[in-house]
């Protein structure tokens, strides 16, 4: 099922976690609200942008995104995950 960004109307798809428009966290959409951007960390605004450039095809940029909160947080499986993505990506190319 597809929706709309609750910020900028950008077209995403129900398991979409991001808006590739502007990189909100849509997978949060009922606590959008509630949360300030005070209380977003580095690590999810890293994200959010390496997302964005994953939705462009920018590869390159998303990997090193990933990377950095990788280097902070080593044990963060949405980063991780999606950068064994891109390298898997990568080498079937």
């Amino acid at each position: 099922m597809e929706g709309k960004c609750p910020r900028c109307d950008f077209p995403v798809l129900e398991e979409d976690k991001y808006c590739g428009g502007c990189g909100f966290r849509v997978a949060e959409r009922e606590n959008y609200q509630a949360k300030t951007q005070v209380e977003m960390q580095l690590s999810d605004i890293r994200i959010n942008l390496g997302k964005v450039y994953l939705k462009k095809g920018d590869y390159a940029k998303a990997a090193e995104s990933f990377e950095k909160v990788l280097e902070e947080d080593p044990e963060n499986t949405e980063a991780r995950a999606l950068l064994n993505s891109i390298r898997s990506k990568i080498s079937e190319m």
